[in-house]
Parts: C-alpha cells; structure tokens; sequence
C-alpha cells in the first residue's frame, strides 16, 4: 500500500548544509511524517540499514559525493528503488536532465519552495513503482 496524503509519509533528508536539512526536518515533522536526516552517504547508508523511507530527498552535491551516487548507494543497501527527489542549487536544464536519468524522479531548485516539495513528497510517495530493483 502507497502513502496517500492524509498518511505519515518516512522521508530521508540528505544535504551537507546543517541549516537546510534540519528546515526540511522540522517543516516536514510538523505535517505528521516521519523524517531522518544524513549529512553524506554513509549516514544514509546507515540509516536505511534498520529503516526503509518512501521517500528519498537528496542534495546533488554533498561535498566530495554526488547525490546520485548516494543514492545509488542507498538504494543498493535496500536492495532496491525508492521514489527521491533531487534538490539542487542549479537550475539549467542539462543538469535537471543528468539528475533524472541517474534515477531521480523529480528535480527541484534551490531555494526550495516547501509548498512544491512537500506536493513532489506525496506525490512519490504514491508512486507505484518505488519496489523495482536498483539499477
């Protein structure tokens, strides 16, 4: 069963920024959901060892990682595909288009409008087909 808007949706926030991530946190603990935060990979990593989210919100660039090789990585660990959302502070198309090919579903900009994040989080995690094995 896919959450719908009215239900908790678990959400794993992965940003570098300490102030971002802990907004997304907060903005998306006061809906009712159900939100872990991860600095880099191997926190994430960590995280979905005990834990499975419906969605994935991920920075695309962590520092010295790329949010898609995260993700990759996250999904690997569970063994298979959840619905994510890249969130980045470039808005040209050609990176938009990387970021969706390398298997995010949806692409959103800094700054982040919560309004059109937190309609892209249910949206995801309506999806029918975040249970397909990873790439």
């Amino acid at each position: 069963m896919r959450a719908k808007s009215s239900e908790t949706v678990s959400i794993l926030v992965v940003d570098d920024d300490d102030d971002l991530r802990e907004l997304l946190a907060m903005f998306f603990e006061q809906r009712g959901d159900d939100v872990r935060t991860a600095s880099c990979g191997d926190e994430a990593c960590a995280l979905v060892r005990g834990w499975t989210p419906d969605v994935i919100l991920c920075d695309l660039s962590l520092g010295r990682e790329e949010g898609a090789d995260v993700l990759a990585r996250v999904r690997a660990e569970l063994r298979g595909t959840v619905a994510a959302a890249a969130i980045s502070g470039f808005c040209d198309r050609a990176t938009r288009e990387r970021a969706l090919a390398r298997g995010f579903q949806s692409y959103l900009t800094k700054p982040v409008d919560l309004g059109a994040l937190a309609s892209a989080v249910v949206s995801l995690a309506a999806r029918d087909d975040r249970a397909v094995m990873a790439r």
